[in-house]
C-alpha cells in the first residue's frame, strides 16, 4: 500500500434514524439522510464500496491502521483528493 498518496475527503450521506418514544407522522417526515465526510486514505475502491483508514502506523514491516469505515458507493456523493492547496 502505497501511503505516500494524498488523503482524500469523501462525502456521503448516512442513515438518520431516532428510537426514542413516539413522534407524530409530521416529524417522522422530515427526517433525511445526514451528509457526513470521512478524511483518510482508500485501501479499496470497487464497484460495491469504498474501505479508507483514518490512521495508519508508520512501521512497514508490522504496518496496523484504524478508522476504518467501508462506505457503499450508492451513498458516495463525491471523493475530494487532498493536497497542499486544501488542507489546513
Amino acid at each position: 500500500m502505497d501511503f505516500s498518496k494524498p488523503p482524500v475527503l469523501i462525502t456521503w450521506n448516512d442513515i438518520t434514524s431516532c428510537d426514542a418514544a413516539w413522534m407524530s407522522l409530521e416529524e417522522a417526515m422530515e427526517y433525511k439522510p445526514s451528509p457526513i465526510q470521512t478524511l483518510g486514505w482508500i485501501i479499496e475502491d470497487n464497484e460495491d464500496y469504498i474501505v479508507v483508514i483514518g490512521s495508519v502506523s508508520t512501521e512497514e514491516e508490522d504496518r496496523v491502521c484504524g478508522s476504518v469505515c467501508a462506505i457503499p458507493q450508492a451513498v458516495v456523493v463525491s471523493v475530494e483528493l487532498l493536497d497542499d492547496r486544501n488542507v489546513c
